[in-house]
């Protein structure tokens, strides 16, 4: 099985937040700022950009101009946590358990085994994601456990 989504599509940027409109039992355990998890890319083709964004209550998928997207990413600049990221054509396995992160995971190709937003964030900083220009700096500079940047610019962890 490969990733499906568009093969033009292969840069994606997946934002990571805690503004959510629903909370659960669990949702005290999730690591702050890792709430919840989106995503959007640029279709050069079609000069729209694609927001993806899965919720417990529906998934909405919206076609977006410059001009609206600016928009977009004006709110939420600086505030949510978002990766710059590169699909691959690596199999992935479809989980019973449907959550915004084995959604996004699914739609990258990444495989989590306990899907959370912050495994999800782990697993994309593993493979190559990078924080993108829309994240503040602040968020570069605080340490995410074990995928964090050391003094020498090399990615802890294995």
């Amino acid at each position: 099985m490969k990733v499906a989504v568009d093969p033009r599509l292969k840069m994606w940027y997946v934002a990571f937040t805690d503004n959510t409109h629903y909370r659960f039992w669990f949702s005290p355990l999730l690591r702050k700022g890792f709430a919840h998890c989106y995503a959007f890319t640029f279709d050069t083709e079609a000069q729209r950009w694609i927001f993806y964004d899965p919720t417990w209550s529906g998934t909405t998928i919206r076609c977006f101009n410059q001009e609206q997207m600016e928009r977009v990413l004006t709110a939420v600049r600086g505030q949510d946590i978002i990766l710059q990221v590169k699909i691959t054509d690596k199999p992935f396995i479809m989980r019973h358990f449907q959550n915004c992160a084995s959604i996004i995971g699914n739609l990258l190709g990444v495989n989590l085994f306990i899907p959370t937003p912050y495994r999800l964030f782990c697993a994309l900083k593993k493979n190559g994601g990078q924080f993108s220009f829309l994240s503040s700096m602040k968020v570069e500079k605080e340490n995410y456990g074990r995928y964090s940047k050391g003094n020498n610019g090399e990615t802890k962890g294995s």
